[in-house]
């Protein structure tokens, strides 16, 4: 089970935004290639003549399918274009919970995680920032290559995208925080090739190498 004591927006905030679930697209008509980290760590999938690049927010990638799609990544105020979509996928130590003011207990599920990573990053700041409407937290199943993996999904809604945050465990003391923009009511159209990514996400490295490469 997850606990969320507080509020608190940091470290990745910059880059999170929207992101909603939906099956609308055939991904198997979808070319992919292999994005590698120059550390040789973190690999997936994503589409060919995508910009993809490491986060330099942490261990992870940001990609777009277009480069007004890539600028707009770090903006929270952009407005998409019909068409384009962003992605972030960002690899964070469950160790680091407590700077999110997320307390975890010994088991936690990926519903009830997207669920704390959701209430934890997207508030009213000092800023005057609003928060997106948060929708109820939902677990989604993505069978890829023979396996399944479980994710934890809410839905987000602002005026310039609708969507959801997706957070998972992907193995023992690392998890992941995914996101993605669109034009609102488009990202039926890529949702298949998000989860693709995500089920395609390997990280050669255990927690302690996640929070090394984090404090170089």
């Amino acid at each position: 089970m997850i606990k969320r004591c507080g509020w608190m927006v940091g470290v990745v905030a910059v880059v999170l935004s929207a992101l909603a679930p939906a099956y609308a697209q055939d991904v198997e008509e979808v070319v992919f290639e292999t994005f590698e980290a120059e550390d040789e760590r973190l690999s997936l999938l994503h589409p060919e003549n995508w910009v993809i690049e490491a986060s330099e927010d942490g261990p992870g990638v940001v990609a777009a399918n277009s480069e007004a799609a890539f600028d707009a990544i770090a903006d929270t105020e952009a407005e998409y274009a019909p068409g384009d979509v962003a992605l972030t996928i960002l690899l964070f130590p469950t160790d680091y919970l407590p700077l999110l003011e997320i307390e975890v207990e010994e088991a936690f599920s990926a519903v009830e995680l997207a669920e704390a990573f959701a209430e934890a990053l997207f508030v009213t700041t000092d800023e005057g920032l609003v928060a997106p409407e948060l929708g109820e937290a939902e677990e989604v199943e993505v069978e890829f290559e023979e396996e399944t993996l479980v994710v934890g999904s809410v839905e987000l809604t602002n005026a310039v995208s609708a969507g959801a945050l997706v957070a998972f465990e992907l193995q023992e003391g690392i998890l992941v925080i995914a996101l993605a923009n669109t034009a609102p009511g488009e990202y039926a159209d890529f949702a298949p090739i998000f989860w693709r990514m995500l089920a395609s996400l390997e990280y050669a490295g255990n927690a302690d190498d996640l929070i090394a490469q984090i404090n170089q």
